[in-house]
């Protein structure tokens, strides 16, 4: 991959960044959080500021992420630019979806940091809506870009809950 096409990656998961998490993670949520519904309480005290650490987290797992997509896989996150190759290092190394796990934490850390049950709501609904793009959409997709690799990888690594022992070991 050459320079020009590494450059159009980087800036096209950067606009998949702002649109993406600037909707989903900053307008949504804080629409929400004006209309001040209370569907149960959720006074956690000093202990919401975990929710910080969780989207710290959330963060820094998809900036990784969105870097090992780009210069391994040669590609984004998006279907407009795929990955040309399957990565399977990184954060890939231990969980199939890291990206999506990184959103979750992020969307359930808004939720502890503001104390909010609705946010609550709205990051698992995230989590099942995230689970069936995944089954239904995206992994069909991986097998017939990437065949027999994918099926192998798919073996070896879990979906949603990370391993400690690498995909490069299985190998």
């Amino acid at each position: 991959m050459g320079k020009i096409e590494t450059f159009r990656n980087i800036i096209w998961t950067l606009l998949e960044i702002v649109i993406a998490y600037g909707l989903f993670a900053v307008f949504i949520p804080r629409e929400l959080l004006s209309l001040n519904l209370q569907l149960f309480p959720m006074d956690i005290g000093p202990v919401r500021y975990g929710g910080l650490i969780c989207m710290i987290i959330g963060t820094a797992i998809n900036l990784k992420c969105y870097w090992d997509l780009i210069f391994s896989g040669k590609g984004t996150l998006g279907a407009l630019i795929p990955t040309v190759q399957l990565v399977s290092r990184g954060l890939y190394q231990f969980m199939r979806n890291p990206v999506y796990v990184g959103f979750f934490l992020i969307l359930f850390g808004e939720a502890v940091l503001f104390m909010s049950a609705v946010l609550l709501v709205y990051s698992l609904l995230w989590l099942l809506v995230l689970n069936l793009i995944v089954v239904f959409i995206e992994e069909p997709s991986l097998r017939r870009r990437f065949g027999d690799s994918y099926d192998d990888y798919v073996e070896s690594v879990p979906r949603w809950i990370p391993r400690f022992k690498t995909y490069r070991e299985d190998n």
